[in-house]
């Protein structure tokens, strides 16, 4: 191994103060390729990062129960935000099978205008 290798392997194993260390099985999978001393930084930092994003997964989120459930599920029914997005939702839906049905309808006359024409009527 060269000198560079040396430090690579020693900042994975004793990264700078204040930020988390990668776990054993990680930094053994990390010293079989050759990284630089930058990739291995941003690497500690991800884990840095991930690791305060999910402490409370790490502590242990507390139960919700029915009820909590049910208030949560409830105020979101009844945000304004809810109730345009189905507003909506209901007229594209309305203004979707209009255009359908006028295209079919379309479609039906041209289909006949044409069996007409054919056919010498």
């Amino acid at each position: 191994m060269t000198s560079d290798n040396n430090k690579t392997g020693d900042s994975r194993r004793h990264p700078p103060h204040g930020e988390s260390v990668l776990e054993k099985d990680l930094l053994q999978h990390l010293e079989e390729y050759n990284l630089g001393e930058a990739e291995v930084k941003t690497l500690v930092e991800i884990d840095s990062l991930l690791r305060q994003n999910f402490q409370d997964i790490e502590n242990g989120v507390e139960p919700v129960d029915e009820d909590r459930l049910n208030g949560i599920l409830d105020e979101v029914e009844a945000a304004p935000e809810v109730v345009v997005l189905k507003r909506t939702r209901r007229s594209i839906r309305l203004i979707l099978w209009l255009t359908i049905s006028l295209v079919s309808l379309l479609g039906a006359y041209g289909l006949i205008a044409l069996v007409l024409k054919i056919g010498g009527f």
